[in-house]
């Protein structure tokens, strides 16, 4: 009788023979969704591909590269955006996926925010026309999730009621007729998605009509808030998508864009944190991503990555964990910087700078 041979991990839908490097996707987790995708445990978040004035310049080959090795290597799940660099975002993401089976990776990008900082409109004219650009940009038919991008500027501009009667109905269409396969919603506060949630079942009672929510920045080592929410979501049957475990930058050794709304001390508290990591040769960026993984409350964590060495960095947090030395520093870390009863974030700084804009637009 012959010996028992271990079995396999089950290696999900997007693997493609010749394409995918085995090994890796042996080795990555995956996590069926209650929409039905199964999706890798790292994703990858197309802010960094942003550019000069967004995350700050780099090489655009080394950027197309790491899209293609890091689907390659198992990370099936793409995020992008129009507001990401003016575009630029999408338009390097296109150059890629030219190399790239369409059956290799799910991919979602945004709509309602725009170029400039302040560009929010979430008609049906203009989201008609941003999903067509976004699709001429990443060289796409179709788009597998589209998300109504930072809906928490709805409520400044006066289009919250524009999404659930205007914005959703026609997204809703586009669905039914396969034009997109799902629907999402993003924003900073965590109480504004299960506002708009809340409201959408008295609006289509019966009806699933979000199968996705993007919370940035709520499970990280300055804010896990996200713990107050999270069970509402599974509740709810709403795919959680888990961005910027560095918040926007903050948790890094190189530290934030200068366009970051943290107020100061926020930042100063990150540099502090930084600046002990780099003293024991330690990324503070690869901490933050391993804690923000370890929540129960989403499948897929998404980190911008816009070179080779980040997105490798990024694989073994992932498939390997943390060195003992890295664990001994990330518990330093988080009693010496960082109050884990204390969720520091940015919420409402933003609309408030939104809403004096308009103010001025008007006067």
């Amino acid at each position: 009788m012959s010996p028992k041979t271990p079995c396999e991990p089950v290696l999900p839908p997007t693997y493609v023979e010749g394409f995918s490097h085995k090994d890796q996707l042996n080795r990555m987790k995956y996590s069926k969704l209650h929409c039905g995708l199964q999706i890798s445990a790292l994703g990858f978040g197309g802010g960094g591909l942003g550019g000069k004035n967004f995350y700050g310049e780099y090489d655009e080959q080394e950027a197309i590269d790491t899209v293609v090795e890091a689907v390659k290597s198992g990370v099936n799940y793409i995020d992008t955006a129009p507001y990401y660099g003016h575009g630029f975002s999408e338009t390097i993401l296109g150059k890629a996926l030219k190399l790239i089976p369409r059956e290799a990776y799910y991919i979602s990008t945004k709509i309602g925010r725009y170029h400039h900082q302040f560009d929010f409109d979430y008609k049906v004219p203009r989201i008609k026309a941003s999903i067509e650009d976004s699709k001429q940009r990443l060289g796409l038919d179709v788009i597998d999730i589209i998300i109504i991008h930072d809906i928490e500027f709805a409520m400044v501009n006066k289009q919250w009621n524009v999404i659930k009667n205007e914005t959703l109905p026609y997204l809703i269409k586009l669905k039914q007729t396969n034009q997109i396969k799902h629907i999402g919603i993003s924003a900073l506060p965590l109480s504004v998605l299960k506002q708009m949630l809340e409201e959408l079942k008295q609006k289509y009672p019966g009806q699933h009509v979000i199968d996705f929510v993007l919370t940035y920045s709520k499970y990280t080592l300055l804010d896990n808030s996200l713990v107050n929410y999270g069970h509402y979501f599974q509740e709810n049957k709403i795919d959680l998508i888990n961005a910027s475990p560095i918040s926007l930058g903050l948790l890094s050794n190189q530290g934030p864009p200068d366009w970051h709304p943290a107020k100061c001390d926020i930042k100063f508290k990150c540099t502090e944190a930084a600046n002990y990591c780099k003293k024991n040769n330690v990324e503070l960026g690869k901490l933050a991503l391993y804690f923000s993984m370890h929540q129960n409350f989403s499948k897929v964590t998404l980190c911008g990555m816009n070179n080779l060495t980040v997105l490798r960095s990024n694989l073994d947090v992932t498939m390997k964990g943390l060195t003992e030395q890295e664990k001994i520093v990330l518990k330093t870390v988080r009693e010496k910087y960082f109050d884990p009863d204390l969720n520091i974030h940015w919420e409402g700084e933003e609309p408030e700078q939104y809403k004096l804009y308009l103010q001025e637009k008007t006067e």
